[in-house]
């Protein structure tokens, strides 16, 4: 007969989203290896529902890309994070963010209102926030900040967002 082998890696956070369900990690192990089958047909549903162009590269790109973007985005209780890292950084975020955007709107606002509320008293978005790491040099960080409400801008033409921002 034949076996079937399923390699599942799981972090267990006391503070993320699923905690509530899964108080440890045998736990939540069991809850993703019960819903295994859900979730692989959920992310081909994705996957398929995504638009497609005339090149299959960019399709098999756009296809890898996005649902590694949505798959590795991470919740807690508290805060929003994106792309699986354990910190919300502003350059790395403003490049992974756009289906967070386009799928999940209110998710792309939250990320943007938690990076503002770490805006230093000198005007400096930080690096990273959750933890805050500034590295001082990285002059570019408040570009992609503003770059970021931009683009929500031009998908929501959501114009009280952008003034709620604009002290920021």
């Amino acid at each position: 007969g034949s076996v079937t082998v399923r390699f599942m890696l799981i972090c267990h956070d006391s503070r993320g989203f699923y905690a509530a369900r899964c108080p440890d990690i045998a736990s939540l192990a069991s809850h993703v290896a019960g819903a295994w089958e859900q979730f692989k047909t959920d992310r081909n549903e994705l996957i398929e529902a995504l638009p497609r162009t005339h090149d299959e590269q960019i399709n098999r790109y756009n296809r890898w890309y996005l649902q590694a973007g949505v798959l590795l985005t991470r919740v807690t209780r508290e805060r929003v994070l994106t792309m699986g890292y354990s910190e919300l950084n502003q350059r790395d975020s403003f490049w992974t963010s756009w289906p967070h955007l386009v799928l999940w709107t209110d998710l792309e606002r939250a990320m943007i209102e938690e990076s503002a509320e770490f805006q230093m008293p000198n005007g400096k978005i930080p690096t990273t926030v959750l933890p805050i790491i500034d590295r001082g040099d990285d002059i570019d960080i408040n570009e992609y900040f503003n770059l970021r409400i931009a683009r929500f801008y031009e998908w929501t033409h959501d114009i009280d967002f952008v003034r709620k921002m604009w002290p920021s």
